[in-house]
């Protein structure tokens, strides 16, 4: 799986954002014995956008989760890329991420990777570069629990917001 940094839109909760194969029964049952039941739908929609969201705030639940019986969650980023099919938010005929494209081998991929005919958006957020150390557990539990991002802006003097970096821990 690939991990997304706590954010406004996740509830500030660090999840799993693709996996595959992600738990052993053994941490299922941790979970489930904690809740009395995994993650899941408990409520009725009416609507196919009221089912996306509560189907995507179910996947965050369920990333979560495993934090909150104190395990973390393990990031593949240093060893696959992982191509999925999302929207870019710059090209509406581009359906492609490409994550972690400085590896050469892939964990997953869309259907489109079998037609060799394709283009991928690549994120510049400061979550998908290759450089950027993920939240620890501690990490990411201080940022749940004071509903804070997993970054701040970094200014010039001039108060222009020149990038975004790791927020780091009070000492």
């Amino acid at each position: 799986m690939f991990i997304r940094e706590p954010h406004i839109w996740n509830n500030f909760r660090k999840i799993a954002g693709s996996s595959v194969g992600i738990a052993s029964s053994k941490t299922l049952m941790k979970i489930y014995s904690k809740y009395g039941k995994l993650p899941s739908l408990n409520k009725k929609v009416d609507n196919a956008l009221a089912e996306y969201q509560v189907g995507q705030d179910i996947q965050n639940q369920f990333g979560f989760s495993f934090l909150e019986i104190g395990l973390n969650l393990y990031d593949v980023r240093d060893d696959y890329a992982i191509l999925f099919e999302k929207g870019s938010p710059v090209d509406p005929n581009c359906n492609q991420w490409k994550m972690f494209d400085w590896n050469s081998e892939y964990l997953s991929v869309c259907s489109i990777y079998f037609t060799n005919n394709f283009g991928w958006f690549i994120s510049h957020d400061l979550e998908f570069l290759e450089h950027h150390q993920i939240s620890t557990y501690k990490e990411a539990m201080y940022y749940y629990n004071n509903k804070l991002t997993y970054f701040k802006d970094k200014y010039e003097e001039d108060n222009n917001r020149v990038e975004w970096i790791k927020r780091e821990l009070p000492a």
